[in-house]
């Protein structure tokens, strides 16, 4: 990803089985992603409610497409 190209942060994942799943269905329609993962070994994770296990970001001209990729993939979940 170039520095020049902004990103926009557009889902907080619950678990890492969401994580996989979401990463790979935006990745083979060519939408780049990067994960911001929360891990905090200090606290063993007690805190994985309350923030997610990590924050998804894209490139901003891929983010309403990335969101309705989302959106389908989570079916009725609430994002």
């Amino acid at each position: 990803m170039s520095r020049k190209e902004k990103l926009v942060s557009i889902h907080t994942f619950k678990n890492k089985v969401e994580l996989a799943k979401l990463k790979k269905a935006l990745e083979e329609v060519g939408i780049q992603v990067m994960i911001q993962p929360f891990d905090d070994t200090a606290y063993n994770g007690i805190y994985t409610l309350q923030k997610g296990v990590a924050k998804l970001w894209v490139h901003q001209k891929d983010a309403e497409r990335a969101e309705e990729i989302v959106k389908e993939q989570l079916g009725s979940e609430k994002l």
